[in-house]
C-alpha cells in the first residue's frame, strides 16, 4: 500500500504553542491555508485552500485507512478532524 506524505500550512489568531493544537485549530479564525502531499517517492504536489479541497485520491486514501506520514502527524490529525 502506498504511503501519503501530508503537510499543512496554516494560520490562526491565536498562539500555537500558548492554547495547544486542538484549541488551535478549532480557534474562530483558524484556516488551513494550503496542503502539501505526495505518495510514495512522486513529486510533492500543492493546493491552495479554501480555493479547493482535497484531491480525491487523497481523500480515498485516507478513508480506506491508508498509511499517512507526517513531520507532526498530531497537527495534521487536528486539522483532518473539524
Amino acid at each position: 500500500m502506498s504511503v501519503l506524505h501530508l503537510d499543512f500550512e496554516t494560520a490562526s489568531g491565536v498562539d500555537l504553542k500558548a492554547v495547544g493544537v486542538e484549541n488551535y485549530v478549532r480557534s474562530l479564525d483558524f484556516a488551513a491555508t494550503c496542503v502539501g502531499w505526495a505518495f510514495d517517492d512522486e513529486n510533492p504536489k500543492v493546493v491552495v485552500w479554501p480555493d479547493t479541497s482535497l484531491p480525491p485520491e487523497v481523500r480515498q486514501h485516507i478513508a480506506r485507512g491508508g498509511v499517512i506520514k507526517a513531520w507532526n502527524a498530531a497537527f495534521e490529525f487536528n486539522v483532518l478532524n473539524l
